[in-house]
């Protein structure tokens, strides 16, 4: 019975000392704005990724930056590096390059003379709205916004790269949470449209207090 019981302690010992589950609770908005070392609005210009099985593992995008909003100094493109795989890599979905490519809110840290992605949440999608104004795609799930952000979000026409997803691979029922969670509309395409935004002047004001106030520094 000894050596038993010394394999049931020992199991017992491993089991509380072994790491549970990753924490999935979003991270406060402004927490990652006050770490992040760059903040800008920019469009997806070229990615280069290495791929194994269809799955990124190390590479670089580039970006054209549209507005900046935390920056260090003015920069006109930024590369951001990446390295592995798994949670808080910082890769984006490809786009076709001949196309008008996507836009998104990054979140950059500075790494050894180079940009990564902040690991608890690098990007989110922009979205160009009817009447051609920026406004940042509803709902947001990668971090905690606050109790303010509910009533900043409204309805959109919105029209290009991002406003619209294929639900074609999903079952009935896969599909109907799909348009219910994401506020989906349908489009005589048979694709659905996102419809619910916050305008990019008032996401702005989540995150201000972290924000680059030096116009020349901001290259603008």
């Amino acid at each position: 019975m000894k050596p038993i019981f010394h394999y049931l302690a020992l199991l017992a010992l491993l089991t509380a000392s072994a790491p549970g589950p990753a924490d999935e609770t979003p991270r406060p908005l402004a927490k990652v704005a006050a770490e992040s070392d760059w903040i800008v609005l920019a469009q997806l210009n070229v990615f280069d990724y290495e791929q194994r099985r269809g799955i990124p593992v190390s590479g670089e995008t580039w970006f054209d930056v549209l507005l900046p909003y935390k920056v260090p100094q003015p920069a006109e493109r930024l590369k951001v590096t990446e390295e592995g795989f798994g949670e808080g890599t910082c890769y984006f979905d490809e786009a076709k390059l001949w196309n008008e490519l996507p836009r998104y809110l990054l979140f950059l840290v500075e790494d050894e003379g180079e940009l990564r992605g902040h690991p608890d949440g690098c990007s989110l999608p922009v979205l160009i709205t009817a009447d051609n104004r920026y406004a940042v795609r509803w709902p947001i799930r990668q971090f905690d916004l606050g109790n303010e952000a509910e009533a900043l979000v409204r309805e959109f026409d919105f029209q290009g790269p991002g406003a619209f997803v294929d639900l074609d691979d999903m079952t009935s029922i896969q599909r109907e949470r799909r348009i219910e969670s994401d506020f989906l509309a349908p489009v005589d395409d048979g694709r659905y449209r996102y419809t619910r935004g916050i305008e990019m002047e008032d996401f702005r004001s989540l995150i201000a207090e972290h924000l680059t106030r030096d116009r020349l520094q901001r290259g603008r």
